[in-house]
This record gives C-alpha cells, sequence and structure tokens, in this order.
C-alpha cells in the first residue's frame, strides 16, 4: 500500500518533533543533574589574605560543603590560566568529605612571567575514584613583575575593626606610611586582619608576609606551635612586632625572652601573680618601644599604649629593614628618598622596560653565572659556520654528486637508493655531532645556600638547581616542608631589563604538576624537552641541616679590620676541608678573599688557595655579590632585605646593607659531589 505525500510528510516531522523533544529533555536533565552537582558540592575562596605578596607563594583558603549522604573521598583538582595561558596544576591530598562545611588552605608557588597585577582563574574540580564535580571557576589576583605588592599581618580579634587604636598603629608601623607622598601609588600595602586560629601552622606560610603584628588576644591565644614557627620565621630574616598586653602563660614570655637573646639567669620579661607581662598594661607610664635583631631577622616589642603624638618613624623603619642612609633621610625629612627615575619613553615604560628608578621587581641579571658554573662541562653549542658547511655537503652530494658518480658509474636508476641513504647517514652525523657538542648524559645540579645565624643554627636554605636533560624526561620531586618553585631562567639573562609579553609561558618554564600537601609533603612532576635546561629553587626554614664545627659566633661584635685573616683562613680549611674557598663581602660591596662564582675564573673553582688576603675585585657584577648585596636600584635603593619570600625572584637573598660600615659578609663555598654548598654569616662590627 502506497501512502501519501501529505501523509509522508506528516510522518517525518512527527519523528523530527520527537528527536527534538528526546535532546531537549536530555539537555534539561543534564542540566537538572548539573545544577544538582553544583548544589551537592559547592567551592568558595576566602577573603582572608586579600593582598598577595611581590614574588611570594599565593595562599587559598578553601571552604567546601558537602551537601549530600554520607563521605565524600576525593581530592581538590585546581588549574590556573589567565588569558588561556596555563600557569600551573595542582591537585590537593586525599581527603574525605562530611556533611556541611569544612575549611582546608593550600598554598601555591609564585607565579612567573605576568607583568602586571593579573586576576588568575582557577578552574576547580573535586574528583573522587568514579566522579569528578566541576566546582567552577574562581578567581585570585596576584601581582605581577611590573608591581611592588606588600603584605602585613596583624592579629587581635578585639581591636580589628576600622577606626580602633591597633588598626591605627597598623597603618602607622606600614612601610607606605614613611613613603614620600609622590610615589604611594606605585606601592600596593593592604594590611591583612588575621584572627589567631587562622595564623600558619608552618614557617612557609609566613613567606606571604613582609610584617607580623601581634597584639593583646592576638598574641596571648597563640599556641605553642604558632609561637614556634613564628620564631624560626623571624631567624630566617621576617620582621615581627609584639604588643604583649593581656593574660599570657610561660610560653609567651619564653619566647620574648629567646627573641632578644636574654640571659636565663637575668631575664628582661616576666610576668606577674596576674598572669601579665610587667609593665606591659602600665598606661599611665611613657610607651617604649624595644627593637632587637634576631638572627637574619627583625623585633620590635611595644611597652605601654602610645598616644596620638607617639613617632613611629624609627620603629617602621627597624622594622621594614631601611638602609642607613634612608634611616637618616627618614630623620631629617620624615620620609625616605626615592631613587631617581631615568628618562626612558613612555612606550618603553608601559610596554617593554623594566625601569630600575621604580619599584618594580627586577630580575637579577648575573644569575647567568650561575647558570654557566650548573650547565654539564663540555656543553656547546654547534657552530653556525659547521652547520652551513653540512648543508653545503648535502646539497652537493645529492645534486651534483647524484648526478656525476651515478652517471659515470651508469648506475642512475639507483637514485631512489642513493638519496634516502645519503640522507639517513647525514641524518645519523648530525645526531652524533649534537651529542658531542651538547650532552649524552642529564645532569642535576645545584647551589644550596645556607645562612647561618647565632649558635651555628641554619636558619634558612635555598636550593637552586639546574636539571639539564639529554633527552625528552619526565623528573619527579619530592619536597618536605619547603617551596618549590619553577624559575624562567631566560627571565634573569635579560640585561636590557625588557620583557616579552608575546613568549608563550609553557615553552619558556615548566611549572609542573604538584600533588599532595604544599608545603608539608608533595611531588611535584616535570616534564622536559631534550637539551632544554629547567632551574627550580626549593626554599625551606629552619631545615634538619647540621652546620660543621666552625666558629661562626666568634666574630660577632668585631669590624672586619679587627679579624686575624690567617687564622681565619686556617679556621676555615680545618672546618670546610682543602676545598673550600671563603670571601668576605663588606659594606662597599667588595669582595675580599676568592671569587666565588665570579666570571673571572672558569669553572668551579675548587682548587684556589683558601684564603688570598686583600684580593679585590672593586664593583664587578657577579652573581655572589649582587644576591649578598643587591645593587643600588628600585626597591633595593631604600632597603637592604626583605623578609623571605622563597619565591621566583632571589631578592629575599640580599642581606648586606651597603650603607653601614660596620656590617660584613662572611661567605663559605664547599663542593659536595654536584653541589656547591655556600655558607653565608653575617655580621654587626658594632656588637
Amino acid at each position: 500500500m502506497r501512502l501519501s505525500k501529505e501523509f509522508r510528510v506528516f510522518g517525518r516531522e512527527a519523528v523530527a518533533s520527537r528527536i527534538a523533544f528526546l535532546v531537549l529533555l536530555t539537555l534539561s536533565t543534564s542540566g537538572v543533574a548539573f545544577a544538582q552537582q553544583r548544589t551537592l558540592l559547592r567551592a568558595d575562596v576566602d577573603s582572608i589574605f586579600p593582598n598577595v605578596r611581590s614574588g611570594a607563594p599565593i595562599p587559598m583558603n578553601w571552604t567546601v560543603e558537602w551537601g549530600g549522604s554520607g563521605l565524600l573521598e576525593g581530592h581538590i583538582h585546581i588549574e590556573l590560566f589567565n588569558y588561556g595561558k596555563k600557569f600551573g596544576e595542582f591537585r590537593s591530598h586525599d581527603m574525605v568529605l562530611t556533611a556541611g562545611q569544612q575549611r582546608f588552605s593550600m598554598l601555591l608557588p609564585p607565579i612567573n612571567d605576568l607583568e602586571v597585577f593579573a586576576t588568575l582563574d582557577v578552574h576547580t574540580k573535586f574528583v573522587t575514584e568514579d566522579k569528578t564535580y566541576d566546582l567552577g571557576i574562581l578567581a585570585r589576583r596576584v601581582p605581577g613583575n611590573r608591581d611592588r605588592s606588600f603584605s602585613l599581618c596583624a592579629s587581635d580579634p578585639w581591636s580589628m575593626t576600622p577606626g580602633s587604636w591597633f588598626s591605627g598603629l597598623v597603618q602607622k608601623i606600614h612601610i607606605v606610611a614613611i613613603s614620600p607622598v609622590d610615589v604611594r601609588e606605585s606601592l600596593s600595602a593592604l594590611p591583612t586582619y588575621v584572627i589567631p586560629d587562622e595564623m600558619p601552622n608552618d614557617p612557609i606560610s609566613y613567606c606571604g608576609f613582609d610584617v607580623v603584628v601581634l597584639s593583646g588576644d592576638g598574641f596571648a591565644e597563640m599556641g605553642q606551635k604558632r609561637l614556634s614557627v613564628l620564631q624560626d620565621w623571624v631567624n630566617a630574616g621576617g620582621s615581627l612586632c609584639i604588643i604583649p598586653t593581656g593574660l599570657l602563660t610561660t610560653r609567651h614570655i619564653t619566647l620574648l625572652n629567646e627573641l632578644v637573646g636574654a640571659d636565663n639567669d637575668d631575664p628582661p620579661f616576666l610576668l606577674d601573680s596576674t598572669g601579665k607581662l610587667m609593665g606591659a598594661d602600665d598606661w599611665d607610664a611613657k610607651p617604649e618601644v624595644r627593637t632587637f635583631r634576631k638572627g637574619l631577622g627583625r623585633v620590635a616589642i611595644i611597652l605601654g599604649q602610645p598616644d596620638e603624638e607617639f613617632d613611629w618613624n624609627e620603629t617602621t623603619a627597624f622594622l621594614w629593614k631601611l638602609r642607613r642612609d634612608q634611616t637618616e633621610n627618614l630623620k631629617a625629612k620624615g620620609a625616605w628618598v626615592a631613587p631617581a627615575r631615568p628618562e626612558i619613553s613612555d612606550y618603553e615604560r608601559d610596554y617593554s622596560t623594566l625601569d630600575a628608578g621604580s619599584f618594580q621587581v627586577l630580575p637579577l641579571q648575573t644569575i647567568s653565572h650561575l647558570i654557566e658554573r650548573l650547565m654539564p662541562e663540555g656543553v656547546r653549542v654547534v657552530p653556525l659556520s659547521l652547520i652551513a658547511l653540512m648543508l653545503i655537503v648535502y646539497v652537493a652530494v645529492i645534486g651534483p654528486g647524484d648526478y656525476f658518480l651515478l652517471g659515470m658509474l651508469n648506475l642512475r636508476k639507483f637514485t631512489w637508493i642513493f638519496f634516502p641513504a645519503v640522507t639517513i647517514a647525514f641524518t645519523v652525523f648530525t645526531v652524533w655531532l649534537s651529542h658531542v657538542y651538547m650532552s649524552s648524559a642529564s645532569t642535576r645540579k645545584a647551589a644550596v645556600f645556607l645562612d647561618v645565624i647565632e649558635g651555628g643554627k641554619i636558619a634558612r636554605r635555598s636550593r637552586v638547581e639546574l636539571m639539564f636533560p639529554a633527552s625528552h624526561q619526565v623528573y619527579e620531586s619530592e619536597v618536605r616542608h619547603s617551596l618549590f618553585t619553577a624559575l624562567n631562567h631566560r627571565r634573569f639573562g635579560d640585561t636590557e631589563y625588557t620583557y616579552t609579553p608575546n613568549y608563550d609561558v609553557r615553552q619558556l618554564v615548566e611549572t609542573g604538576t604538584y600533588t599532595g600537601r604544599v608545603p608539608t609533603q608533595y611531588t611535584v612532576v616535570q616534564e622536559l624537552s631534550q637539551w632544554s635546561p629547567q632551574l627550580n629553587r626549593v626554599f625551606s626554614i629552619a631545615p634538619e641541616d647540621e652546620t660543621t664545627e666552625f666558629p661562626w659566633d666568634q666574630f660577632q661584635g668585631q669590624r672586619f679590620d679587627a679579624v686575624n685573616r690567617a687564622e681565619l683562613a686556617e679556621q676555615v680549611q680545618e672546618a670546610f676541608g682543602v676545598n673550600a674557598i671563603a670571601c668576605v663581602i663588606d659594606s662597599n660591596r667588595t669582595v675580599i678573599g676568592s671569587p666565588i662564582l665570579s666570571t673571572s675564573t672558569g669553572g668551579y673553582p675548587y682548587g684556589q688557595t683558601v684564603y688570598r688576603d686583600q684580593t679585590r675585585f672593586g664593583q664587578v657584577s657577579t652573581f655572589l655579590l649582587d644576591v649578598c648585596a643587591r645593587n643600588q636600584q628600585g626597591m633595593f635603593f631604600v632597603i637592604s632585605q626583605l623578609s623571605p619570600t622563597g619565591g621566583n625572584n632571589f631578592e629575599d637573598l640580599s642581606l648586606l646593607d651597603i650603607t653601614e660600615p660596620h656590617q660584613w659578609l662572611l661567605v663559605i663555598a664547599v663542593p659536595k659531589g654536584d653541589d656547591l654548598l655556600i655558607y653565608r654569616r653575617l655580621y654587626h662590627g658594632d656588637g
């Protein structure tokens, strides 16, 4: 039976309508399912830490809410993007979620190659064994290399409201308060108010702050563990201000006395019968500020309640580690003096050139000297002339050679064999030549900076590692209680202080995939291409390294010109061996002794004299000199030292105030396998 045309059309339309209905039903069902999925599991990032510090790790405090029944096991997986470029991938430790809200924190390494303040898109998922929950895209604003962002952490749970005396105090001891008015817009400096329970539990997390201020219950409610890690951070170069009011315990008094290096037989801080610090709550007495150097850091303890007329400039300059000459400027002019800006065009300032007169992060150019030392021996680039010669020979063989040779032998029919054979032979020769000039073995070398404080204790360790793969390889780095940061080594080799914003970040640095609990225990996986060097930094505070039996404290309080140099040379050789090298850097940025990592010597100077008296290298810009005492550019025109960041630049390795005539830095380099251990100890000749 034949159907009419109208019936056939109606049938097709009916089928199409049913298909469309099913598609819409499927989409709506999936949409409802997706919405239910988002409702069952939600995540958000707290704004506890609104201001991310330049070159420092990025704190991420999460609130996760599970609305389902039972337990949910899995991990959080996040990816960071900015304008479509991927800047990192992170997988948290395995966790179990129960119904309701739960909080946990992650610490992300600094982001490479962002030029200006940017908002990172945080793509977030919760991954279980059989299901993935898409938690959406969150946002985190971070500074770039052209910005200077400071972060001051303040804690006093009862006095953190705007307009309180504590918030007013925080504003007064911020570096912006003593800066020239015309440069304040160049400095991003929002204080971060944190309740005691939210304070970090490990010293690496304090790398997000320049200065920490504790007052009242903000200090009194700190437990033993938090007090201990705070002290480790101060030893590593942090700045701490304490207003010890309220009810305290013996652990707080012990910390105060240890911070000031007090004698156990005559401690300056004692508790009264009510559990309060003697003299701290006497509001009628004249306020007193006591400042101390502790390890590489600074401590200010405020007794009494300062009034509105109290001058905070000297305390602020001390906590922010202003250079001595800038401290004098502050006393005379009421503000530190900004560096003169060079004459450059608006285009250069806006688009390409790093301005050495501004406060942006300036890359340490002489790190290229260190990279040269860490590269495998004998690695060379194949000369361009040799490559050109090979191409000429190749063209001559497959062209005229093929024609005349096979023609003379009457074998031109074998051209189809001759050409691929010659091509294969030249390919094999080229690969062999590349391995001869480059390297056939992968290497992993490092320079390890070990900063020593009182008692010979290692306050912090910074391992700068160069991986050079001879083939395409996947590297795994196991990290414990440290911050791992992948560096873009090309950025440090740009002597013109310029950026090329069109570069794809993935071509410059392999950030890797982080898996685990950062910074406690995690693994970083990096996939590296053949002969592509990758520079990494691993930073830790209060590491478990054991120092040698070297009398580090012997020279404290002495000026270098009063040190017996022959005795010093003998002690270095006895403690570290005959291959050790010692030098001293004084306040004039003058190297006295062996030129460790200097470009004036080839390779590692292992076999040199331990100490060559009065060997001077003037203002030669070597990596060692620049990393210990930064040039007077940018922010280092104002300050001598930054609190530790452990991040993607080496600003926090600077120790020496070049305007302080009595300071000097003892540096001892010791080869150990493929690594070079560099011990540093800062001395103050005025005691």
